[in-house]
């Protein structure tokens, strides 16, 4: 028998979406319902930069909207949204 460790998160679980740099690893934090915009680039290194009419720019923007109107219409859902992630795995962070 295998055990497996699995985490369940909903909605309303969600303290915060963290955008890491890739370069130099420096972290934005943003509660979901305050999330205004999307950051052009990282605040710290002059490498990992965002035009704003770009396709990464337009995906994560994309998925802000559409996280924040999950959030905002959760109650009325006849469902309850929720992500699972591998529990197994610890990042150190």
């Amino acid at each position: 028998m295998t055990a497996e460790k699995r985490w369940s998160v909903k909605l309303s679980d969600i303290q915060a979406v963290l955008l890491e740099c890739k370069d130099c690893h420096s972290t934005n934090g943003f509660p979901p319902q305050r999330w205004g915009s999307i950051p052009y680039g990282c605040p710290n290194c002059s490498n990992a930069r965002m035009p704003e009419n770009s396709l990464e720019h337009k995906t994560l923007e994309a998925f802000r909207v559409g996280l924040l109107d999950a959030i905002k219409h959760a109650a009325v859902l006849k469902f309850e949204i929720r992500f699972e992630f591998d529990g197994s795995t610890e990042t150190g962070s």
